[in-house]
Formats: structure tokens, C-alpha cells, sequence
């Protein structure tokens, strides 16, 4: 070899060395079989390895049994794929959503806390809640607290974003309708501004 000195290993060779490998020893039958596998070919349709000498049994059994292999190697994508199905679904009357299982009755599941999505789409507006104050007589700090509240006990937005300063502003646009005088009432001594 060219640039080395007779002894002298190459660094391909040190490097086969420091694992404790000789320059021209082979791969063990173990390492052979686990880099084989990480480049497996897999049958489109039932997701069998595909390889010679093993066995194909392309049937719609066969791919559900395989992508249960698959999913069982890979915990964290399998419940990622779950989620994913599982919020596809549409939710019945009563909040539950029915899911096929392998065998027996199918599974019933009631989603969690982010199943409040699905109540409104749209939060409610100022407007809204200048009539929900109009129904049930709250001021308008008691409307404050509601909007405040309501937002930061669910997941989604339910009161409209800015919803403190639009409703003040609401509030000085109806001032120019009223008058605020001071009257003295007969019956104490006290002055209101009514």
C-alpha cells in the first residue's frame, strides 16, 4: 500500500481495530442479520418481509397481524396513530366514539378533555356576552371575571380574544346615552349619583 510504512495500520484498519475486529475478519452471522433488517423489504399490500425462503401469505389477515407487529416495535408511533384515528372519528350523541377490535365487541371510548373542541367552533363574542349580562344583571367587572374565567378553565379559547377591551369599549360607546346627576334624597342625608 501506497503512504503507509510496512506494520502501519490504515485508518480503515485502526478504526476495525478499536472495535476489537481484525483488519480482515468478517462480520458476525448476528451482525449480518441486524443490518439486513433495518433495510428489510416489505409487500405493499400485507406488509409481509419480503425475502427468500420465507413464506407469502398475501391476505388482508395478514396485514392487520403485521401492522399489530408494528406497531407493538414502536409504542410511540402507535399511540401517535391512534390519537390521530380516534379524533378522525365522529363523536355519537351520548360523546362516545365505537372502535373495532381484533376480536369481540367493539371498544367504547369516551374522549378526554380536548372533546370540547368539537362543542363550538367559534367563542363567544362581545356581543354575546353583553347579552348574557343583560340576562343575568352581572356588572361589568363581574363580565370581566366571567370571560377571564371561562378561558382559562378549558383547553379552547370560548371568549373572544381581546375581550376585556372590547367590552369597555361597548361600554363608553353607550355612555353618551345616559346622564349621571346628584340628587339629594329626601328620606337620609346622603348625596347619589343616579
Amino acid at each position: 500500500m501506497r503512504g503507509f510504512h510496512e506494520g502501519s495500520v490504515s485508518p480503515v484498519g485502526s478504526c476495525l481495530e478499536r472495535k476489537g475486529k481484525h483488519r480482515f475478519e468478517k462480520p458476525s452471522q448476528q451482525e449480518v442479520q441486524k443490518e439486513e433488517k433495518s433495510f428489510e423489504k416489505r409487500c405493499t399490500k400485507c406488509l409481509s418481509v419480503i425475502a427468500r425462503g420465507l413464506p407469502h401469505n398475501c391476505k388482508e389477515a395478514t396485514r392487520r397481524e403485521n401492522l399489530k407487529a408494528l406497531a407493538l416495535a414502536d409504542p410511540l408511533g402507535a399511540e401517535q396513530i391512534a390519537s390521530f384515528i380516534v379524533s378522525s372519528k365522529e363523536v355519537s350523541s351520548d360523546g362516545t366514539i365505537l372502535i373495532s377490535r381484533f376480536h369481540g365487541k367493539p371498544l367504547e371510548i369516551r374522549p378526554g378533555s380536548n372533546a370540547t373542541q368539537g362543542l363550538s367552533s367559534e367563542p363567544l363574542t362581545t356581543q354575546d356576552m353583553i347579552n348574557i349580562q343583560q340576562n343575568i344583571g352581572l356588572s361589568n367587572n363581574g363580565m370581566r371575571k366571567l370571560g377571564s374565567a371561562l378561558n382559562q378553565i378549558s383547553p379552547v379559547r370560548i371568549v373572544e380574544a381581546n375581550f376585556q377591551q372590547k367590552f369597555a369599549a361597548a361600554g363608553t360607546t353607550l355612555k353618551s346615552f345616559f346622564t349621571v346627576t346628584t340628587s339629594q334624597l329626601p328620606e337620609s342625608n346622603e348625596t347619589r349619583h343616579i
